[in-house]
């Protein structure tokens, strides 16, 4: 049997409550740890009890509110063990004789069906997007090559850029002809022009 008793030199102790130092917990409760050493702490006095922390591998002053000593062989007071094996099989029986309505399993057919359908909406949302994306990267090459065609042309007009030059930048818009033998490259400013006004048919 264990009982409270002063705190000796070389008794084993337990721990009442976790101790947490640095942000490590020292101490668990319920450990058993030896008291190395009494020695009051100068500043506060309640802390004398020297114990080691296996975690933080440093020893510490413990107060007696933090330790409770279990001594063996000290006579106290008896705490019978209760006999609970009636109680078990009473319990055992209470529950093997209550009964309720059988539940019967679901039918699973339709989830297959739930599931197809799932995987169908999440594809057409996937192919959704995927065009809407391709549509505006489209609007955005279209808008660069409005803005090209029109700035080409608007130099073309200044005399600043000539016909071979227009041919350079934009040969998407030249005309190939063959006459006799010969290859005449144009350049299409009716299809420019359509173009610099957002005509695309």
């Amino acid at each position: 049997m264990f009982v409270v008793d002063d705190i000796r030199p070389g008794d084993t102790c337990v721990v009442t409550h976790d101790i947490v130092i640095k942000g490590i917990e020292a101490f668990n409760k319920g450990e058993r740890i030896l008291v190395e050493k009494v020695i009051p702490n100068a500043q506060r006095p309640e802390f004398k009890f020297v114990v080691s922390s296996v975690p933080l591998q440093q020893r510490f002053q413990l107060s007696d509110q933090d330790l409770v000593i279990c001594r063996q062989g000290v006579s106290g007071p008896r705490i019978e063990k209760r006999n609970n094996k009636w109680l078990t099989s009473r319990r055992s029986t209470l529950f093997s004789k209550v009964s309720g309505p059988r539940i019967e399993k679901r039918n699973n057919k339709w989830i297959p069906v739930v599931v197809l359908v799932g995987i169908v909406l999440i594809v057409a949302v996937f192919v959704f997007q995927t065009n809407a994306h391709n549509k505006r990267k489209m609007e955005e090459v279209d808008q660069r090559v409005i803005v090209k065609t029109r700035e080409c042309l608007r130099l073309y007009d200044a005399g600043i850029m000539t016909e071979k030059e227009l041919c350079s930048e934009m040969p998407g818009l030249i005309d190939v002809s063959y006459d006799e033998g010969v290859t005449t490259y144009k350049f299409n400013f009716e299809a420019a022009r359509r173009i610099a006004r957002g005509d695309w048919d």
